[in-house]
C-alpha cells in the first residue's frame, strides 16, 4: 500500500502538466481560427488574391528572360501570357487586360498604343 500512496502525487502532477499543456494548445489554435474576414482586417503586409480582369497601360520591357510593363509612376508589373506573343511588343506602348495570377498579371489582350 505504501507503493501507491509513494507515486500518486507523481501522477497527479502529470496529471496536472498534461491539462496545461492541452489548455494551452486549444487556446492557440481557438487564435488561428479568427482569420480576417476582410481587406482591412488583415494585418499590414499580407496579401490577398486579386480577382477579375485588370487593365493596364505602359511600355513593355523585357529582363532577362520575364517582360514587364512599366506605367507611368508606378512600379514594374510582371507580364506573361498563354495566347499572346509579348515579344512583338517589347519596346511599345500597349493596353494589357488580363489577370493576375500571385503578383504576375496573364495577359489575355495587348493592344498597341
Amino acid at each position: 500500500m505504501t507503493v501507491q500512496t509513494r507515486f500518486q502525487p507523481m501522477q497527479m502532477k502529470k496529471k496536472v502538466v498534461l491539462c496545461a499543456a492541452l489548455l494551452s494548445l486549444s487556446v492557440m489554435l481557438a487564435g488561428c481560427a479568427a482569420a480576417p474576414t476582410s481587406p482591412e482586417d488583415q494585418a499590414v503586409g499580407t496579401t490577398t488574391e486579386k480577382q477579375g480582369d485588370t487593365t493596364v497601360s505602359g511600355k513593355i520591357v523585357k529582363l532577362g528572360d520575364k517582360y514587364y510593363v512599366q506605367a507611368a509612376g508606378s512600379p514594374q508589373q510582371e507580364v506573361d501570357s498563354y495566347s499572346v506573343d509579348l515579344s512583338t511588343y517589347e519596346g511599345q506602348n500597349v493596353t494589357i487586360t488580363g489577370q493576375f495570377s500571385g503578383d504576375t498579371l496573364f495577359a489575355g489582350s495587348v493592344v498597341a498604343q
